[in-house]
């Protein structure tokens, strides 16, 4: 399963038709069956945007956007400094299962972990740590958490659906959120699914599951995806365009 970024299709073939200025933000409107409002900041240069259902009032959208507009000058400004290759910004906020938290760094003589304290996801490292280590130290963490969550998940929906992966796997993709291999019933899913909400994890074993039965994308495969989650629509909507909404 792709993802469905600017990237892969370009502005104009995603449908941005309208723009408006919110003081000193513009923000870029795609309009869509959908029933909810979406927000997205995009690096690296802060670029906003808001997918809109298609008969929302242009007043219902610009006091959307005005309701964050303190989050989206932090993301702008969290954008301005020296990024890092997964999206984090260390000593910033993290995202885990579509929420935000304070990352906090301690440097210690023990063994490099991470934990999690209300709102809080703190990394103890050995002093002197590079910034690489922070990073690979973060990874393995994420996987970790993605790892147990998946572990419960498969389970459930392969019951549900009458299907099984021979396998599943974690890795960083840049274009998929996740991929089935029809031929060896192998899973493949994305190390960032861990920072989005656990719906949008569920929506990918589902979409992937069901390559198992239906290997393309046509209107079998998506009636089928339907049956077992009515809402896929927001939930891919929910993991592709937003960190609030």
């Amino acid at each position: 399963m792709k993802k469905n970024t600017a990237e892969n299709a370009g502005l104009e073939k995603k449908g941005f038709v309208m723009a408006i200025q919110v003081e000193e933000i513009r923000v870029e409107i795609q309009r869509k069956r959908i029933q909810n409002l979406y927000l997205r900041v995009k690096p690296p240069d802060g670029a906003v945007f808001v997918s809109a259902p298609r008969l929302a009032p242009d007043s219902e959208i610009e006091s959307f956007v005005r309701s964050r507009l303190d989050w989206i000058r932090e993301r702008r400004e969290e954008m301005s400094g020296r990024p890092d290759p997964m999206g984090w910004v260390f000593d910033g906020r993290i995202w885990v299962w579509g929420k935000p938290y304070l990352l906090q760094v301690e440097e210690r003589i023990r063994k490099p972990s991470v934990r999690m304290a209300e709102e809080r996801v703190i990394l103890s490292l050995r002093p002197g740590s590079t910034e690489e280590k922070k990073l690979a130290c973060l990874r393995e963490w994420y996987r970790q958490i993605l790892k147990d969550k998946a572990n419960l998940l498969f389970p459930i929906w392969e019951r549900k659906m009458g299907l099984r992966a021979e396998g599943w796997r974690i890795r960083e993709m840049k274009t998929r959120w996740g991929t089935c291999n029809v031929r060896t019933g192998n899973i493949w899913l994305n190390l960032h699914l861990a920072e989005k909400p656990e719906k949008c994890l569920e929506y990918v074993i589902v979409h992937e599951l069901s390559h198992l039965q239906v290997p393309n994308h046509g209107k079998e495969f998506w009636e089928l995806v339907e049956r077992y989650l009515p809402d896929w629509k927001e939930r891919r909507e929910l993991l592709n365009h937003t960190e609030q909404g």
